[in-house]
């Protein structure tokens, strides 16, 4: 049987694990890609998604492959483009449709009504989707596999999550090849790997914080690889990809001090290519950095989200003081370690004067790259009910976001963009330009209030990249230029042409 994946814009490490287990069993496994251009989560202009859009193509390719299963992986901010594109290949072909990924595992209930999604699967789906794929290929009813909705004589069967995978050294290596193949040159150069599954923390804007429910007495949540099997696969795949840099997807790379000893000896003795890693900054102190710094690390990305420590702490569900956040910059800064923060505005509870005194944070620790998000209401998060908590939003409006109707990646406004705000995300955007004083006058006098009020992030992920290219000699900071460029030279062109 021949199962054929449509993703769009990025590279999917969920998708390599499931393709890897599909060809671990015999089966043929292909990928559809649409490149999203102008309407990706960092780049959105309507009327030139319209003029470059590839559906259409997207469409044909699938049907052309003459797929025995046609598989979609779908977050929040991509489920209209998908169901758009499931919709049109069913109209064509009957062929059953799987929805999987954190937004059918969100809202199954919702999903699994579209006529055109025959199954949906809950939670991590690498051996769900292959009993579907088994008991089709066999004829055989679909109706009892743990993890999976499905539609049987007009009724929706709803089938509880298996026990989680506990061993992921068990697991075969992600089938890269799959992406690699298709975008050629995209994806080469910068590996991007998990190490483990699960985050130890509950922030509640984050999906972790509905997934442990639903994962609740299945097993441990939070799990991790073994070091041998990282660097086993790190070995097998550096020179056969040409390796120059590596992205750790993990949630949180620095939770385990004892595996992290192992791994940053390991790791520089053998691997030996600069990485990026998302760390949280309660988990950095003189031993982590000093383990990072000895591994190759040469970017961390912390969340710090707002300076307001009962909002964080209250509503965000992030116990972490500000002292704690002031020292892990510190002891970055000190080993040169670059430094990518995250930040979010529009949180219940977050006030205009909270805004400005994160600009005076940054502006006396400073860091190398701020990154400002608006806040996005994903279905099932915690937030979503504190929000409701607050009067911020209403049982229609949580309809809508399950529905997600209307909402915008949180890189472009999320479900909270404001104008006047978004000055306030600009004068934070000065803070890597201009020196501590000439900020501290701008706050004095309020000159923000004349900033442009610019709504996406493009422009200010354009402008640091800039200012990486000019200041920072970063293999990581060219990889990435490169990569979200070649999308646009690449496939602007292809766009027009015949077949």
């Amino acid at each position: 049987m021949r199962v054929v994946f449509v993703y769009g814009a990025y590279e999917n490490l969920g998708i390599e694990y499931l393709s890897a287990v599909l060809k671990q069993h015999g089966y043929d496994t292909k990928l559809v890609f649409d490149p999203l251009l102008f309407n990706d989560h960092i780049v959105y202009v309507p009327l030139l998604d319209k003029l470059f859009s590839y559906r259409d193509k997207v469409v044909k390719q699938v049907i052309r492959l003459n797929p025995d299963v046609v598989c979609f992986s779908v977050i929040s901010d991509d489920y209209g483009w998908a169901c758009d594109l499931a919709k049109q290949i069913k109209n064509i072909v009957d062929v059953p449709i799987v929805f999987g990924g954190i937004h059918p595992t969100s809202v199954p209930e919702i999903v699994i009504r579209n006529k055109f999604v025959d199954f949906v699967v809950v939670g991590e789906g690498e051996y769900a989707l292959l009993d579907i794929v088994m008991c089709l290929e066999s004829g055989k009813p679909c109706n009892n596999i743990p993890n999976v909705w499905l539609k049987k004589d007009g009724k929706i069967i709803r089938n509880n999550v298996r026990k989680l995978v506990q061993n992921l050294d068990k697991l075969p290596f992600t089938d890269k090849d799959l992406f690699y193949r298709t975008v050629p040159l995209y994806f080469y150069t910068e590996y991007s790997i998990m190490t483990s599954r699960g985050c130890p923390y509950r922030c509640s804007y984050c999906n972790n914080s509905y997934l442990r429910d639903i994962y609740s007495g299945k097993g441990a949540y939070l799990r991790r690889r073994s070091v041998d099997n990282v660097i086993e696969e790190l070995n097998e795949r550096k020179d056969k990809y040409n390796i120059r840099y590596i992205h750790f997807d993990d949630e949180i790379f620095t939770y385990d001090i004892k595996w992290l000893e192992e791994f940053a000896l390991r790791y520089r003795k053998e691997i030996d290519v600069p990485f990026f890693c998302w760390v949280h900054p309660v988990t950095i102190n003189k031993k982590t950095v000093s383990l990072l710094k000895k591994a190759g690390c040469s970017e961390v990305e912390m969340g710090v989200q707002t300076i307001n420590e009962r909002v964080r702490r209250d509503v965000l569900n992030r116990f972490v003081s500000n002292r704690q956040i002031k020292d892990a910059i510190r002891l970055l800064n000190r080993e040169n370690i670059w430094i990518t923060t995250d930040n979010i505005f529009q949180i219940p509870g977050q006030s205009e004067d909270d805004i400005i005194e994160l600009a005076r944070f940054y502006n006396e620790n400073r860091v190398d790259l701020i990154q400002v998000y608006w806040l996005r209401y994903y279905p099932k998060t915690k937030i979503v009910g504190i929000a409701k908590n607050f009067g911020i939003i209403t049982e229609e409006d949580i309809h809508r976001l399950n529905q997600n109707q209307n909402s915008k990646s949180f890189c472009v406004g999320g479900d909270t963009f404001r104008r006047d705000i978004a000055k306030l995300h600009n004068l934070i955007l000065l803070i890597h330009y201009l020196p501590k004083s000439a900020i501290d006058f701008i706050i004095e006098k309020k000159l923000y209030k004349f900033l442009p009020p610019w709504r996406t992030f493009a422009i200010n992920l354009l402008i640091n990249n800039l200012k990486g290219y000019v200041f920072w000699n970063s293999k990581k900071r060219r990889y990435l230029r490169k990569k979200f460029a070649y999308r646009y030279l690449a496939y602007i062109p292809r766009r027009f042409w015949i077949g």
